[in-house]
């Protein structure tokens, strides 16, 4: 019995760097899927800020009120949810809203914010806190909050 040695050639490698450009619109795409989603599935809703108008001795002397319409997703929280968020116990009431990276209205674009009111028909919410999720380069395809139940009459929900 014979050893058979094996003979290789020099082995060349590709030094070429990783081809960052072959990338270029996946951003983009993911943008335009988040956005299809939320529309063919969600249901619009209205957004209510309030901002105060603060005098010198730091009394409100006015609120002003602006309505946004607000196309969303709007889920219970799952088990799933809390490992990976680490939102722990999740309150009864408590729901994840899903809305476009940069929703628009008729004066341009807006952020939804931690203590807006949301109103779905009969049922109220308040954004407790924005969620962050990976994001694509400088894009953001969608964004995730909590929210609260306002009514406590629905909480069978």
């Amino acid at each position: 019995m014979a050893i058979d040695y094996s003979v290789f050639d020099t082995a060349e490698f590709d030094n070429d760097s990783f081809d960052f450009d072959s990338h270029v619109g996946e951003a983009d795409k993911a943008v335009e899927d988040a956005e299809q989603i939320i529309l063919e599935n969600g249901t619009m809703v209205r957004l209510f800020r309030q901002t105060k108008t603060i005098d010198g001795m730091g009394k409100a002397t006015a609120v002003t009120e602006t309505v946004y319409d607000l196309a969303c997703i709007i889920q219970p929280i799952t088990s799933k949810d809390r490992d990976i968020h680490n939102m722990g116990l999740a309150l009864q009431g408590h729901k994840k809203m899903y809305t476009m990276g940069s929703p628009t209205c008729d004066s341009g674009s807006f952020l939804p914010l931690a203590g807006d009111t949301i109103k779905d028909r009969d049922v109220e919410y308040r954004i407790v806190e924005e969620v962050y999720d990976p994001q694509l380069a400088d894009e953001v395809p969608y964004r995730k909050f909590i929210i609260r139940l306002l009514n406590q009459e629905d909480m069978s929900e």
